[in-house]
């Protein structure tokens, strides 16, 4: 088994200082071995037939698991060639028309899109260039008053200097994420936000997209967007919220931004083609998983800290904690 696995863009996954003489020993790793196939085809089957024993979705039903299909864009992928068409399309609309955008999101469905966002851009040059327009703000991965009044006093500034400059209002797209519609955080966020910005109305012009679930025609953003006309992205079907980043709640961010949303499925391809098989020594999702298993069953390894050392890198890491708990936690 070897210690590092380098992938074909250089990036590594080094293993040494969990391996060794009073750590995990080759021995343990052996014993594992049945076990270690049992599961490398178990996943296999999984991205063959979208379905596991006793996946349940949050009503207690049988839910499919389509989220490996996400980074091979095709007619029985939820990512279909037209919606990356409309994804494009929609933000490149948002780009030239909008002076702010606010995605309202929580779990998956904020931290996805936040790092998204600090990976391809940042917070210090927003707004500084005509090019860097819309400035984008994230809301509703909680309630912190703290926060929506900070977005508030920065969109009020703008709007002022919009009005003074220019002699119009400043135009902000609000974004609603929520499967169901009515999660708690992101609904709050969105109703205050709208709220505001329609009672200010010599200073803001408002505009909304919604990405919610298209199939519960009754769920309030349904109505909502077909009230006023606004543009609607589906939240797929056997996606949970915390793999949605590489889905419409997360590339509806990659969208504004102007990312390449095909290269960044293309990149996701080849990170899923690196985690197939069930070699230790070329699967770094398995050897991740053998070793976190070991660790805690026979070495008492119960912690894990997660610590990026560059500042674009901070919402993985809260992002990381996200997935972890919500994907062993339950």
């Amino acid at each position: 088994m070897q210690e590092t696995i380098v992938f074909s863009k250089g990036f590594s996954y080094h293993a040494a200082n969990m391996l060794g003489e009073g750590r995990i020993s080759p021995e343990e790793v052996e014993a594992l071995a049945p076990r270690i196939r049992q599961a490398a085809a178990g996943v296999e089957k999984i991205r063959k037939e979208g379905w596991a024993k006793n996946h349940l979705s949050k009503d207690g039903n049988p839910e499919p698991i389509f989220f490996p299909r996400l980074p091979y864009p095709g007619s029985d992928s939820p990512n279909t060639p037209e919606l990356l068409r409309k994804l494009a399309d929609w933000g490149a609309k948002a780009r030239a028309e909008e002076d702010a955008v606010v995605f309202c999101g929580v779990g998956g469905s904020y931290l996805g899109g936040k790092v998204l966002y600090d990976c391809c851009t940042s917070g210090y040059w927003a707004g500084q260039t005509a090019a860097s327009r819309p400035e984008i703000f994230f809301a509703g991965n909680n309630v912190d008053p703290e926060d929506a009044e900070g977005i508030r006093i920065r969109l009020e500034a703008m709007a002022r200097a919009c009005r003074e400059k220019q002699g119009r209002r400043l135009r902000v797209l609000l974004v609603p994420i929520s499967k169901s519609g009515t999660t708690l955080e992101p609904t709050a966020a969105f109703l205050y936000f709208y709220s505001l910005l329609q009672d200010q109305g010599d200073l803001f012009q408002v505009d909304g997209t919604v990405v919610t679930d298209e199939r519960m025609e009754q769920g309030p953003l349904n109505r909502l967007a077909r009230k006023h006309g606004w543009p609607m992205f589906d939240v797929p079907n056997g996606v949970g919220g915390r793999f949605s980043v590489l889905s419409t709640p997360g590339m509806i961010v990659g969208a504004v931004l102007g990312m390449d949303l095909p290269e960044l499925l293309r990149g996701a391809r080849e990170m899923d083609q690196a985690c197939r098989g069930d070699s230790l020594d070329t699967n770094p999702a398995l050897l991740n998983a053998v070793l976190k298993f070991l660790g805690a069953r026979d070495h008492g390894a119960v912690t894990e800290v997660f610590m990026p050392y560059a500042m674009r890198l901070k919402a993985l890491g809260e992002w990381y904690v996200q997935l972890l708990a919500e994907s062993l936690g339950k």
